[in-house]
């Protein structure tokens, strides 16, 4: 553990170092009351899972959601939040805004992103050019039905900073897609860094292989320069990323199990919609290390690590993000010598690891209960 020790003049010992600043900025032990949360995600079946699981947990109050652009834009991801909630149904109103595409320019831009109307249903795009891994319109080929509700006249930055303005170290912001919105809320509103309690980013590695090249990860080679703006200004940030997430796999029969068990219709709704979008998911990394037929809750930790911190083992570095071109692009760099240098980065706390089974079953006590 990276920690200095002094001793006091009472005989205890006093932890200093980075471990300590993070810890001393959280204010001490998490809460009793549900977490109040700020969640915002892209349009793919990671989030999908992690905003059905939000939506359903008694120890969550979603105060909002925003969406980033991904494999599909982000107006289409604030179609598919709006649709969940919908069949959620968690008993009061989530706004949500729609936010930024980021950086890379994605082939479906042009087609999915750049038409209204078009879509079978009446969803926004073509779906030409559509991400593979999460279906035509980000959720596994599932046609859910539309939503009375609107997304906000406002941005996801906008409505972020606003938030994190009303309610300053009350909120935990959880990133379960790409950071492009953070920095924009910071281009609108600077003080918006400091003013969430904490801020979760499920995305990156720092041990773990890379899942998009040797050493990066998705969501941070997605759009790396916002990545690097968030381990730049965030004032206290977790990133939970595959060093956690190939801890915690998913199979298909739990889901069907949950879903037989579900009491409630909407809690049978939507496990019996998650146990198509983990079956969709399943077949397309088959080409991966995880076991046949499992999927990684990637996104979902960074929300059950805003409810449970108990249920990681985290280290803190000094970090920042490679924010060029070429192979080490989305790469965390952390500092994990003895001494670490300033210059290296701000303190950041990672989930190295995760209780695996108690993460998946905590999942699915919500479908249960």
């Amino acid at each position: 553990m990276l920690v200095v020790a002094e001793l006091r003049g009472d005989g205890q010992m006093e932890k200093m170092g980075v471990e300590a600043q993070f810890e001393a900025g959280l204010g001490g032990v998490r809460r009793e009351e549900p977490v109040p949360l700020l969640l915002d995600i892209g349009a793919d079946i990671d989030g999908a899972f992690a905003l059905v699981y939000a939506l359903l947990s008694p120890g969550i109050r979603l105060v909002g959601v925003t969406t980033s652009g991904g494999d599909l834009p982000a107006r289409q991801a604030a179609d598919n939040a709006l649709r969940l909630i919908r069949l959620c149904e968690p008993g009061y109103e989530v706004p949500v805004a729609a936010g930024e595409d980021g950086e890379r320019e994605l082939a479906a831009a042009g087609t999915a992103g750049g038409k209204s109307g078009g879509g079978p249903d009446g969803r926004s795009g073509s779906g030409a050019g559509d991400g593979e891994d999460n279906g035509r319109f980000g959720l596994g080929d599932a046609l859910l039905a539309p939503s009375s509700q609107a997304p906000l006249p406002e941005s996801a930055a906008s409505f972020l900073a606003r938030a994190a303005a009303a309610r300053p170290g009350e909120l935990t912001l959880a990133l379960a897609g790409r950071a492009s919105n953070w920095p924009a809320a910071l281009a609108l509103e600077p003080a918006t860094a400091a003013r969430f309690r904490e801020a979760i980013a499920a995305g990156g590695t720092v041990l773990a292989p890379g899942d998009v090249s040797p050493m990066a990860e998705s969501r941070f080679h997605g759009d790396p320069r916002a990545a690097a703006a968030l381990l730049e200004t965030a004032d206290r940030l977790t990133v939970v990323g595959l060093d956690a997430a190939r801890r915690a796999l998913l199979a298909g029969p739990d889901l069907a199990l949950a879903a037989k068990l579900a009491r409630e219709p909407r809690r049978r709704r939507a496990a019996e919609l998650l146990r198509r979008l983990q079956a969709y998911r399943a077949g397309r990394l088959l080409a991966t290390g995880f076991p046949l037929g499992a999927v990684p809750l990637h996104a979902t930790l960074g929300v059950l690590a805003a409810e449970d911190p108990s249920l990681f083992s985290f280290r803190t570095w000094r970090a920042r993000v490679e924010s060029g071109p070429g192979l080490t692009s989305g790469t965390v760099v952390a500092d994990r010598r003895d001494t670490p240098a300033a210059a290296s980065g701000r303190a950041v706390r990672f989930a190295m690891d995760a209780d695996g089974p108690r993460a998946v079953k905590r999942f699915l006590s919500v479908f249960v209960q």
